[in-house]
């Protein structure tokens, strides 16, 4: 039999969030106590703690080989599986829980969890409700209730249930993260930016908060709330509807395209549309590079983010001074210039620097996106990427200079690379967010 004390050490550790040290002292047990119950379950907290969840589904398929109806080890499943991107697997899982103990409210609180995820918003505030009901005060079911209610647009009842969240644990960082949150989706950038704050008082790591606190940061401007509004929106779309959206937004627009520009309200139309979807391009880009001149925006990148960003300045700023430049130098000279020689050498480089303007614009995109990546392996395909265009850009701004009749030729490489690009950028979000 197992002595309490040494069990007591291995939970004692991991409560404290020593998860290393947990799961070495519960191997250790193991050698002695060989499939122990309670010890395996408390290494399969620690992996799923540690972000190691291939590794605990191993120990919860041992648990489960000798103790195939114990709900808790169902419940861990799940929570494991839905760190591996695998939420259908483990809905089912959480379900065979419930089945076998509906009266446990932590299990009601992973299913609305995963059904979160899932973006199945009303599924999911049913089961952060029946698990209120069988335990006000638990801190998972009040969080998704509040997260839910946000993002069902039923924003008269979201007061009085952050307020009853934080009454229940008023030291909760993940209960302020999860109300910053709500109110930002809510539209109160002020209150989110309280909340935020609060979280990272309370929980100085905690990355969700900070992504949080940036945003809200930038919400500042009417502009980003605006966009931020449209993000929220096409976020909690799921990934078949948002294809659907990208490709009926570029069907619109080719259409809209066809239309006869010299009425007024078509031409507006036009313009409206094509800006719209470069600001959705370019948007956050240019409010992080903002955020490097902000006093509190700044500390919440991280030292690659603020040293790339700068990167990013040096390309944005300068590429919209020559794009501007270019186009408003060409638009005069093609209209006052009267020497043949002078109209042609002085509209070449206007031209020049026009274009070498849009292709520094061009290459914002998929540096900006490099810089934000979090795993290695799209960081790693993100700068392949951003080294084509590059390699691409410098070739037309080349045959420009060399007057080569090849450069249109390369430039609409470039910008159908960009285009592919976005294509590519929304399948890595959309997959992301799915």
């Amino acid at each position: 039999m197992i002595s309490n004390p040494d069990l007591d050490r291995c939970r004692l550790l991991y409560e404290q969030g020593r998860y290393e040290l947990s799961l070495r002292e519960s191997q250790q047990l193991l050698t002695s106590y060989p499939g122990h119950f309670d010890v395996l379950l408390l290494q399969g907290y620690s992996l799923l703690a540690l972000e190691r969840a291939d590794e605990g589904v191993i120990i919860v398929d041992e648990l489960l080989s000798q103790w195939p109806d114990e709900p808790v080890v169902l419940d861990l499943k799940a929570k494991l599986l839905l760190k591996l991107k695998k939420p259908q697997e483990a809905l089912q899982q959480i379900q065979e829980a419930i089945r076998l103990d509906p009266t446990d409210a932590d299990y009601w609180g992973t299913a609305s969890v995963i059904l979160f995820e899932q973006k199945e918003f009303p599924d999911a505030l049913h089961h952060a409700e029946e698990g209120l009901r069988l335990d006000a005060g638990n801190t998972v079911c009040l969080n998704i209730r509040n997260l839910c209610l946000a993002k069902l647009g039923r924003s008269d009842e979201l007061p009085v249930s952050i307020e009853d969240t934080l009454a229940e644990d008023p030291d909760n960082a993940f209960s302020h993260a999860a109300a910053g949150w709500a109110y930002l989706e809510k539209g109160d950038h002020i209150l989110a930016r309280q909340h935020f704050a609060g979280a990272l008082r309370l929980a100085p790591g905690m990355s969700w908060a900070a992504a949080g606190m940036l945003q809200a940061l930038k919400a500042k401007n009417f502009l980003f709330r605006f966009f931020l509004r449209y993000y929220f929106w096409s976020s909690n779309l799921k990934g078949k509807q948002q294809w659907m959206f990208i490709i009926g937004t570029f069907v619109g627009i080719n259409a809209l395209h066809s239309l006869d520009s010299s009425v007024l309200v078509i031409k507006l139309l036009q313009m409206a549309a094509v800006t719209f979807v470069y600001l959705t391009w370019f948007v956050d880009p240019i409010f992080n590079v903002v955020m490097l001149t902000d006093t509190e925006g700044r500390h919440l990148l991280s030292d690659r983010q603020r040293d790339r960003y700068r990167y990013v300045a040096g390309l944005m700023i300068p590429g919209a001074l020559l794009a501007l430049g270019g186009y408003i130098g060409t638009a005069i000279i093609t209209q006052s210039a009267t020497w043949v020689l002078l109209w042609l050498t002085t509209l070449k480089w206007l031209t020049i620097a026009f274009i070498t303007g849009i292709c520094m614009l061009g290459l914002v995109l998929p540096l900006s996106a490099w810089i934000e990546a979090e795993t290695y392996r799209i960081r790693n395909r993100l700068q392949y990427i951003f080294y084509i265009m590059a390699l691409t850009a410098g070739l037309c701004i080349a045959l420009l200079i060399g007057n080569k009749g090849e450069a249109m030729g390369v430039l609409n490489f470039f910008a159908l690379e960009m285009v592919l690009f976005m294509l590519f950028r929304n399948y890595l979000v959309i997959e992301e967010q799915d």
